[in-house]
């Protein structure tokens, strides 16, 4: 089954289960704003399927500390540990999208890069062994190109 994270899930509050962090909703249930960090992702996704740390770490095959850690904005999150996260939650493109986005800005001090930009980061470290260097240099000679 694939969940999207769509705003009203992250961070609504019911009769039953009170505002998440970050995200406080206004009388249409609707929340006022997205995540701030990967590790406020990883909560309201955690919390949105109501799942305990500990087991939430069980399914991502973490120890509940290491979880924790990354909840908590403590450690950070290697791209593969973000790919297999969002394989294992099968989180949709968008949301897969915005964790990645939400991971690299939160190795880059806080500053934010559109969810496509960290995509495209993320593509090419995970590829970088496998690019011959002709496609570095011309994404290189783009880059450039466009900053010019």
């Amino acid at each position: 089954m694939r969940m999207a994270l769509e705003p009203n899930h992250l961070g609504c509050p019911s009769p039953d289960h009170p505002p998440v962090r970050g995200g406080a909703s206004n009388r249409t249930g609707k929340v006022s704003q997205p995540p701030s960090s990967f590790g406020e992702m990883l909560y309201r996704l955690r919390t949105t399927r109501r799942f305990s740390q500990a087991s939430m770490a069980s399914l991502l095959g973490l120890s509940t500390s290491y979880y924790s850690e990354l909840e908590n904005s403590k450690r950070l999150a290697t791209p593969s540990r973000v790919t297999s996260i969002a394989s294992y939650l099968e989180l949709s493109d968008d949301d897969r999208q915005m964790l990645v986005s939400l991971a690299i800005q939160d190795m880059y001090s806080g500053n934010p890069l559109p969810p496509r930009v960290s995509a495209c980061i993320l593509t090419l470290r995970s590829r970088s062994n496998q690019l011959p260097d002709d496609v570095l240099d011309r994404v290189m000679s783009l880059l450039q190109e466009e900053t010019m």
